[in-house]
C-alpha cells in the first residue's frame, strides 16, 4: 500500500534516529536524558513486542471470512504504538496534515492507529461526520469523552466525577433510549447544557454579555493612536495584533464574565491560562502524570488559583439571593457565571475544587479561541491580496450596522455577509480540533468494523482543507472569503456556505445537535474586533511580520531583527484555534 506516512525500511536505524532524537524522556518518562543506553532500549523494544502481540495487532484491512474487510487499515508508522502517539501530542497540526496526506494518497475515508494503548478511528467524508452528529442512531456518543474531558480540566473528587459518569441521558430534553429512568437532579448534562444555552445559544442570549464585553473593550482602543511622532510621523503609534488582542480583548471579554477579582488577586492570570490550555488535550490523550509530568503541573498551577478566586468570591458573596438582580458584580461578573457557581457550589453540592474548574473553565473557553481568531482576522484582511477592496467592503458594512449614538448594533454587525465571511473563513484556516465520540456499540463505518470502546475522531484540518474548498480562483490554503460570497438577484452579496455542500466540511464548533453554546458570542466578539481595527483609526498600515519575542530568527540563530520576520505567520498547536508563530506589526493614528 501506497503511503504517505514513513516506511518501515531500515528499521533498526530508524528506531535509534527516532528514540534518541524525537522521543526526549517528558514523553516516554521512563527513558534517561541524554543518549539512550542499550539497555533502556532493549527493554522498551521488548514492551513494544509484548504490547502488540498482546493488543493483537492485526494486518492492515485484514478481510473476513465473508470476504468483508473487517479492520481500517492502520497508519503506517516508525515504532509501533509510540510514533503515531508522540507525534498526535507534540504537534496535532502536522499529524492531522500527514493523516490528510495519507488519506488521499490511498483514496481512504477512515483509518486507525492507537492513541498510547487507545484504539482511534480517524474518519472523514460527510457520511462518517455526520454519524458523529447524531449519537441516537450512530452508536456513537460524547458521554465517555465529555466525562475524560470533565477529569482532565478539573481533577475533580471521586463524588463529584461520579456525578457526570452517572448521567448517559444525553444533553436533549428527551433522554437517550434506556436511560428514561434517569430524572430531575440526575439528569446533570442537560443541566448544564441549559444553563449555556440560556444564556449563550442564540443572538438575542448572548447580547447582554457581549454589551457588556464591548462596554470594556471599546476605552482599551481609544487609548491607541494618539502617539506623538516625529519627522513626518505625527499620530503614529505601532503595535503587535496578537499580543495587543491577546492580553486587551481577553481583559475585557474576561472581566465581562468573570468579573474583575480574579484579575485583581493575580495580575498573570491569564498567562497562566494560556499555559494550562496548551495542556488540556495533552492530558486528555497522552501518557499518565508520571510519564507526561508538565501538563499536569500547569493544572495544578491553574486550579490553585481558581480555587482561592472561588473561595474569596464564595466569602464576599455568601448569599446570591441578594445579587439575584444583578446583571454584573465584582466578584462573580455576569448573572451567567454566578449561575454556574452557585448551580455547582449549593445544587450539585460539589466541592470548591470542581466548582472552581467550572470557573475557570467558562473563562478559557470563552477567551483561549477567540483572541486568537480575532488576531487570524485582522492580520490576514490586513495582508490579503486584495486587502483593500475587503477593507472597504468590511468598513462599508461596519458603518451600516452603526447606531445614532455611533457604537455598533452587535446582532446586526455579526449578521453582515462580509464579516461572517471573514470569520468562517478564519474559523475554516485556523480551527484544529477532532471531534470525538466513543462507540457504544460495534458498528460499522465505511465498510470497516468499529470495536464497541473506540474513539472516533473527525479532524476538522482534514475537513475544511477537503478538495470542496478549492479552485483555481480561491486555493484552499489560501485566505479568500470570496469564496462564501455570492451575488443575489437583489444586486446585494449574501453569504453562502451551501454550495457544493461545503456546509458539510466546516465545523468548527461541532454540529448537529450536540454544537458549542458560544458560539455566536465567540462572532459577535471577534467581528467587534475586527470593526473596531477597521474603523476606530484614520489609518492603519501593516508594518512588517516579526517574531514574537524578537530575540531570534527561524532557525534560532539569535541573530534577531527583522529579517526573522520575512514570511508571513504560520500555524503553531493552540487549544482550538492555532496560534500565529509570529506577530504582525502595524502602525495607526487617529
Amino acid at each position: 500500500m501506497d503511503s504517505a506516512r514513513p516506511s518501515t525500511t531500515g528499521f533498526t536505524t530508524q528506531f535509534l534516529t527516532a528514540a534518541s532524537e524525537r522521543l526526549p524522556s517528558p514523553v516516554l518518562g521512563v527513558l534517561p536524558r541524554g543518549p539512550i543506553s542499550i539497555i533502556a532500549l532493549t527493554l522498551f523494544l521488548i514492551a513494544i513486542v509484548l504490547c502488540s502481540l498482546l493488543l493483537g495487532k492485526g494486518r492492515n484491512g485484514r478481510n473476513g471470512r465473508n470476504g468483508r474487510r473487517l479492520e481500517a487499515p492502520a497508519l503506517p508508522e516508525i515504532i509501533p504504538f509510540v510514533s503515531n502517539t508522540v507525534d498526535y501530542i507534540r504537534d496535532l497540526p502536522s499529524f492531522c496534515r500527514d493523516v490528510s496526506t495519507y488519506f488521499s494518497t490511498n483514496n481512504l475515508t477512515i483509518s486507525t492507529f492507537r492513541l498510547v494503548f487507545q484504539k482511534v478511528h480517524l474518519v472523514v467524508g460527510p457520511h462518517n461526520t455526520n454519524a458523529l452528529f447524531q449519537p441516537r442512531t450512530s452508536g456513537l456518543s460524547e458521554h465517555q469523552f465529555t466525562v475524560m474531558f470533565v477529569n482532565a480540566m478539573a481533577d475533580p473528587p471521586a463524588e463529584d466525577l461520579h456525578q457526570w459518569q452517572l448521567d448517559t441521558s444525553g444533553k436533549l430534553r428527551q433522554p437517550n433510549p434506556g436511560t428514561e429512568h434517569i430524572v430531575g437532579h440526575g439528569r446533570i448534562f442537560i443541566q448544564w447544557a441549559n444553563l449555556l444555552n440560556t444564556n449563550l445559544a442564540r443572538p438575542g442570549m448572548s447580547l447582554e454579555l457581549a454589551e457588556l464585553y464591548y462596554a470594556r473593550f471599546l476605552p482599551r482602543f481609544r487609548t491607541v493612536g494618539h502617539a506623538h511622532g516625529v519627522e513626518g510621523d505625527q499620530g503614529w503609534e505601532e503595535l503587535k495584533i496578537f499580543s495587543w488582542l491577546r492580553k486587551n480583548m481577553t481583559t475585557a471579554a474576561g472581566t465581562a464574565l468573570g468579573g474583575t477579582l480574579f484579575l485583581q488577586m493575580f495580575p498573570e492570570y491569564f498567562s497562566i491560562m494560556n499555559e494550562f490550555e496548551l495542556a488540556v488535550l495533552k492530558i486528555c490523550f497522552g501518557p499518565p502524570r508520571w510519564m507526561n509530568k508538565a501538563p499536569y503541573l500547569a493544572r495544578d498551577k491553574w486550579l490553585s488559583m481558581n480555587e482561592e478566586v472561588v473561595k474569596l468570591a464564595l466569602q464576599k458573596v455568601p448569599d446570591f439571593d441578594k445579587v439575584e438582580g444583578e446583571k454584573w458584580i465584582p466578584e462573580l461578573g455576569h448573572s451567567m457565571m454566578r449561575q454556574a457557581v452557585r448551580w455547582n457550589w449549593e445544587t450539585r453540592k460539589m466541592s470548591l475544587r470542581t466548582t472552581a474548574a467550572s470557573f475557570g473553565a467558562l473563562i478559557l473557553d470563552q477567551n483561549g479561541n477567540t483572541a486568537p481568531s480575532a488576531a487570524w482576522a485582522v492580520m490576514q484582511v490586513l495582508t490579503a491580496p486584495n486587502s483593500k477592496c475587503l477593507i472597504s467592503r468590511l468598513g462599508a458594512e461596519a458603518e451600516e450596522a452603526r447606531k445614532e449614538d455611533g457604537r455598533f448594533d452587535i446582532q446586526k454587525l455579526a449578521a453582515m455577509p462580509v464579516f461572517t465571511a471573514v470569520f468562517s473563513e478564519v474559523l475554516r484556516l485556523h480551527t484544529n480540533f477532532n471531534i470525538t465520540r466513543i462507540a457504544q456499540r460495534d458498528i460499522v463505518m465505511s465498510g470497516y468494523d468499529v470495536k464497541k470502546g473506540s474513539l472516533v475522531q473527525a479532524p476538522t484540518l482534514i475537513a475544511h482543507f477537503d478538495p470542496v474548498w478549492d479552485s483555481h480562483k480561491y486555493p484552499k490554503e489560501e485566505f479568500w472569503p470570496d469564496r462564501m460570497l455570492r451575488r443575489g438577484e437583489d444586486g446585494k452579496m449574501h453569504f453562502d456556505m451551501t454550495s457544493g455542500n461545503r456546509h458539510q466540511y466546516w465545523f468548527p464548533f461541532g454540529g448537529g445537535t450536540i454544537m458549542c453554546p458560544g458560539r455566536i458570542f465567540a462572532k459577535q466578539e471577534i467581528c467587534l474586533a475586527l470593526a473596531m481595527f477597521l474603523t476606530e483609526f484614520r489609518d492603519i498600515e501593516a508594518v512588517r511580520w516579526e517574531m514574537h519575542s524578537e530575540e531570534g530568527n527561524e532557525d534560532g540563530d539569535g541573530d534577531g531583527g527583522e529579517k526573522s520576520g520575512e514570511r508571513p505567520a504560520k500555524d503553531v498547536e493552540g487549544f482550538i484555534t492555532m496560534l500565529p508563530d509570529r506577530e504582525l506589526r502595524v502602525r495607526v493614528r487617529r
